[in-house]
């Protein structure tokens, strides 16, 4: 069997990109989509570090890409668990997947990423607010006034 070049047969039969033009590639972007697909299905992100030979998890982050599907697929085995922290919204949410409604789950994982905060951001800190919702209230109350 004989091996041709990607690069010289690629003129003889170019791959089109979404604008009909030759799309350039470089076999570096394979790394990035093996990456991407060993996360999305299920491999762990130390295993995933190893294998593209990575020095930190941060660049591992960087070259994986996690689907909205399977951010979908592991909140709702997290909420069907019984694991997940989250008071009566989850328990409602918990109730609305057992009877066959996702819309809310949909909605939750459209917006995640949305209300995350940024890489390396836990939790800020504040000093406590004379509020009685505690820390919750107090970010809202601390947002509030700083856009007043």
């Amino acid at each position: 069997m004989e091996i041709t070049p990607l690069i010289p047969d690629g003129y003889n039969r170019p791959i089109l990109g979404p604008n009909g033009k030759v799309f350039h590639f470089c076999p570096h972007a394979f790394r990035h989509t093996v990456g991407t697909e060993m996360i999305n299905n299920g491999m762990g992100l130390a295993d995933v570090m190893t294998y593209l030979d990575h020095q930190s998890a941060e660049m591992t982050r960087n070259y994986t890409q996690i689907y909205d599907e399977t951010l979908k697929r592991k909140f709702k085995e997290l909420v069907l668990s019984g694991r997940a922290i989250g008071g009566i919204a989850l328990q409602a949410l918990r109730e609305q997947i057992t009877a066959g409604d996702e819309s809310e789950l949909d909605w939750v994982v459209s917006n995640l990423r949305k209300l995350s905060l940024p890489w390396g951001n836990a939790c800020i800190t504040l000093r406590p607010l004379n509020v009685p919702m505690g820390r919750i209230c107090a970010l809202r109350r601390t947002t509030a006034l700083a856009t007043n």
